[in-house]
């Protein structure tokens, strides 16, 4: 299908999608770098390959406007060679700040301006595409109708989505790809995966802890199986860092896992595992509700005030002024996190394919992140107003940029506090 979809000379939409988040992914991008190689081997100099992943979470990620601001740049700064350096990150970050359009502003923009910022043969990857705000979509996807139609110019779009399936309707009559029709057999993958897991155990038990586990789990459902073993391995290092540690730690929780588990209840149970669990709820409350992602520097400092503020008397505070502090705290976080995020682009964020794990309750289990959540955004505040109010810059522009949500939380009073301490009633900050 994908090879009928390149060859076609006008513009086309192809949707891959299926119930593997990592799945679909893989096969876009494959399906991205074989357009791009036959382009090379072609001699198209002037094709152009961009892309784009949105994300709900990230305020500078969830709209076309957003999308736009980054390929437009990617284009005229050469993303077509393969080359990509800071100057377009900084390029973007003004872009977006002195821009902030519209939908129908970026329509009228990308209309003026595709011929000279796309060319003769684009190909632009659209990975979440159901991330995106659902109007801002609609208006996108009416758009490119109306281009596929009368254009001489082709562009063509592949399109993924966080969500299994989530965008068939809104793309029908579009070609696509189910990628769960490629898949291999899944006792073929679990052999294999039996085999990638004990191959590096040194010689005593832990190989046949290992398979004494798996076989115990044999009446788990195939799919939830290799998801929680992937989580473990993601959490645990093991067996990529093949270290007598990594490979404690897995077997440990393998373990605890029991036939009746879905990746959700795996996922809670190796959160709940870590020993500074205040430490990790502490973490969880930014990287679950924060107002935008944080970078690794913001994180870590926050944890730093926390611990300043908490630490036992007489304890020897930290001092972030030395590099060992900084980084200690750092591989602290990531050691917590990894399971849950992603550290890139100088940000934390969820990572897509845990997202959809992060449900809500039901009436026999109760998950942590949940129990976060609850309080987070009274959490946050508290913690953002005390700051300020002892003379802290840290956290007064995150305090002002959250003001939806943190002011429903701590109410009149708490607003009143933020006002009083340095922040205008409207919200933004003060110079002082």
């Amino acid at each position: 299908m994908h090879i009928e979809w390149a060859e076609f000379m006008g513009s086309q939409i192809l949707y891959i999608h299926g119930s593997s988040y990592r799945a679909t992914h893989d096969v876009a991008d494959q399906v991205f770098l074989a357009w791009q190689a036959k382009r090379r081997d072609k001699d198209e100099g002037y094709a152009k390959a961009l892309s784009f992943a949105f994300d709900s979470a990230d305020p500078l990620r969830n709209s076309v406007p957003d999308m736009l601001a980054s390929v437009l740049i990617q284009a005229l700064a050469g993303q077509s060679t393969g080359f990509l350096d800071e100057q377009y990150y900084v390029l973007r970050d003004r872009f977006l700040f002195y821009g902030g359009w519209t939908e129908k502003s970026y329509i009228n923009t990308l209309g003026a301006m595709r011929h000279v910022s796309s060319g003769p043969a684009t190909l632009l990857l659209l990975h979440d595409l159901d991330e995106c705000s659902q109007d801002s979509r609609a208006v996108f996807l009416d758009y490119y109708k109306r281009l596929s139609e009368g254009s001489e110019y082709p562009l063509k779009v592949l399109v993924t989505s966080r969500k299994p399936r989530a965008l068939l309707e809104e793309l029908q009559g579009w070609p696509k790809i189910n990628v769960d029709d490629l898949a291999p057999h899944a006792d073929n993958d679990m052999g294999d995966e039996t085999d990638r897991l004990m191959r590096l155990c040194p010689v005593g038990d832990g190989g046949d802890r290992i398979r004494g586990a798996l076989n115990r789990l044999a009446p788990m459902n195939g799919t939830n199986l290799q998801v929680s073993l992937k989580l473990l391995q993601e959490h645990t290092g093991w067996p990529k860092d093949p270290s007598l540690e990594s490979l404690t730690q897995f077997t440990h929780l393998l373990d605890r896992i029991t036939p009746r588990d879905t990746p959700k209840n795996v996922l809670d149970k190796i959160l709940r595992s870590n020993p500074d669990i205040e430490g990790l709820c502490w973490a969880l409350n930014w990287l679950l509700c924060g107002y935008r992602p944080l970078s690794l520097w913001e994180l870590t400092t926050i944890l730093f005030h926390r611990r300043q503020r908490n630490h036992e008397i007489g304890a020897h505070p930290l001092d972030l002024s030395f590099p060992t502090s900084m980084k200690g705290l750092w591989c602290e976080l990531e050691s917590w996190l990894r399971v849950l995020a992603e550290f890139s682009h100088d940000q934390v964020t969820i990572r897509s394919e845990i997202r959809e794990l992060l449900t809500g309750d039901t009436e026999t289990d109760k998950y942590i992140w949940n129990e976060v959540r609850r309080t987070a955004h009274q959490t946050i505040a508290e913690f953002c107003f005390a700051h300020v109010i002892t003379g802290g810059r840290l956290c007064a522009g995150r305090c002002a940029r959250a003001k939806g949500a943190w002011a429903s939380a701590c109410g009149q009073r708490g607003v009143t506090m933020l006002v009083q301490s340095g922040v205008s009633s409207d919200m933004g900050p003060i110079e002082r």
